[in-house]
């Protein structure tokens, strides 16, 4: 208790320490009972998994640790200093899990890689080299027909030319990602809509929007040399990549076709720069790196706020976790803009009710950074925030997966509804500019509708481009397949007739895969 307890905040609004001894124990005793419950079964497929996971556990390293901790201390700027520490006795940190963590606490190098309008970062130590040949000798040491399949599938990627070691070995044991949202700048996404008619009576689709602050991401990967950028440098070009020197940095950009409708700046650029192989979503990103890079900036590590919140820290570590102040309070406005625009939320009380709810859990999204230690007799984290911050729930590590997991779990479902939304926006639009076809079509020939065999040559001139055949929603269209194909099928009641006839609210295309000129009607739809 005492190697922790040093570690840690006294006097502070919360403390907690509690012993590992026994831990293993029980675990081990619980995975007894499981076997004995599934020898009754005699299910030989979950005994073999029922070993794995106990071979797992003992070879994970889980079993060094003696003790863990936390504090919680309010410190005299107004920052909360969480701190959990995770204890070992020196030269007792053997396993898999420790190897993937990284060795002695360093320099940073991914602070010269964060952007000033960094809003999310994460950059830390990750040896897959020693992953990898873990899980080759583990899975040797398995169940024979799972090792064979194993080396089954080795086998495979070494016939396809996939070079998985010599891969593994040129990585430097670093990876990182920030997001960047630019504060000033923002951008309009589709999230839904509606049907409204317009003053000539025109029934019409009206697409909503909301308004986010301009994105931008950078990945960045440390490497020991050159193989990795030439091979997907060259898988990059083969698909139109543009090179660039820059400052004597190779850069290769993929520039979107003219015409592609992208509501937020993008030039998906890559580059190696130092020892680091970096992907960035814009090339101006790509560049604002370099010039972090080159002393010409100093990115996040020189904003205000960065320097607020790590004021008396060490920034020496293995993994940097950080938070912006503007996170918070852009999640909040656009939660808030969001539900403005459910029809569940139209009473403003309810409304209003559900963004108290959101609040409580908006703590968690405080301006703050977590600096992770790999320290001789432990893993410390050490966490300072303006508001509760991710480590105060929870006790530490396990309190700030556990939150990231709930996090997640709320924003993924919305995230996938308005791309949702916005594909079925994207989807109303190619089969309105398919019917501006057709009545081209008809205009040119007497007022008829084209022959329902031959609906889609025939408009395809006046729609210019065989994307418009391709809905977003159509998951048989994600792919580069040769060939004309067609998401939209025409109303084959209508193939033929004269459209000044027809009744205001006759249908002429729907949504239906029924390939190139396909037609049909209720029954395909059904």
């Amino acid at each position: 208790m005492a190697e922790v307890a040093k570690h840690l905040d006294f006097g502070g609004s919360s403390f907690s320490y509690k012993s590992n001894e026994g831990m293993g124990f029980a675990l081990v005793g619980m995975f007894s009972i499981i076997e004995t419950m599934m020898q009754a079964d005699a299910d030989p497929q979950a005994m073999a998994a029922l070993k794995v996971a106990r071979n797992v556990y003992e070879q994970s390293g889980f079993k060094a640790i003696s003790g863990t901790g936390s504090s919680s201390f309010v410190m005299e700027n107004g920052i909360t200093r969480n701190v959990s520490m995770a204890h070992y006795w020196p030269g007792k940190d053997k396993g898999f899990m420790w190897e993937l963590i990284g060795g002695p606490e360093h320099e940073l190098g991914g602070l010269k890689l964060m952007p000033a309008n960094t809003t999310l970062a994460m950059h830390g130590d990750l040896d897959l080299t020693a992953g990898w040949k873990w899980i080759k000798a583990f899975m040797a040491e398995q169940d024979p027909a799972m090792a064979r399949e194993f080396n089954t599938m080795l086998t495979q990627m070494a016939n396809e030319n996939i070079p998985v070691d010599e891969l593994l070995e040129s990585l430097g044991g670093e990876v990182g990602m920030s997001v960047v949202l630019h504060p000033t700048k923002t951008v309009k996404v589709p999230v839904g809509g509606g049907w409204k008619v317009d003053e000539q009576g025109n029934e019409r689709f009206v697409p909503e929007t909301i308004t986010l602050p301009e994105p931008g991401l950078v990945l960045a990967v440390k490497v020991k040399d050159t193989l990795l950028f030439q091979m997907l440098g060259g898988m990059l070009q083969a698909q139109g990549a543009e090179a660039t020197d820059v400052n004597g940095v190779k850069m290769l950009t993929i520039i979107p076709p003219p015409g592609e409708e992208i509501p937020f700046p993008l030039s998906p650029t890559m580059m190696k720069s130092g020892d680091y192989l970096i992907f960035a979503s814009t090339q101006n990103l790509a560049k604002e790196v370099l010039d972090i890079q080159a002393g010409k900036s100093k990115g996040l590590a020189g904003t205000a706020d960065f320097l607020k919140i790590t004021a008396g820290m060490d920034l020496k570590g293995n993994h940097l976790f950080y938070l912006s102040p503007h996170l918070k309070s852009m999640g909040l406005k656009l939660a808030e803009e969001a539900l403005a625009k459910e029809r569940e939320f139209n009473d403003p009380n309810k409304r209003a009710a559900m963004m108290n709810f959101m609040g409580m859990f908006a703590g968690y999204l405080s301006h703050q950074v977590i600096l992770v230690k790999r320290m001789p007799n432990g893993l410390l984290m050490d966490n300072r925030a303006t508001g509760g911050g991710l480590m105060s729930f929870g006790g530490g590590g396990t309190g700030t997966v556990a939150t990231v997991g709930i996090l997640a779990s709320m924003l993924l479902p919305a995230l996938a509804k308005a791309k949702a939304k916005a594909n079925a926006i994207k989807s109303v639009n190619n089969a309105a500019t398919l019917v501006k076809g057709m009545y081209g079509y008809a205009t040119d020939n007497d007022g008829r509708l084209p022959p329902a065999n031959q609906w889609c040559d025939a408009v395809l001139r006046d729609v210019g481009t065989e994307r418009v055949f391709m809905s977003p929603q159509d998951p048989t269209m994600q792919d580069d397949a040769p060939g004309k194909r067609s998401s939209y099928a025409m109303n084959a009641a209508v193939a033929g007739k004269n459209i000044n006839q027809l009744p205001p609210d006759t249908v002429l295309v729907f949504e239906c895969p029924l390939g190139w000129n396909g037609s049909g009607g209720l029954a395909d739809i059904q």
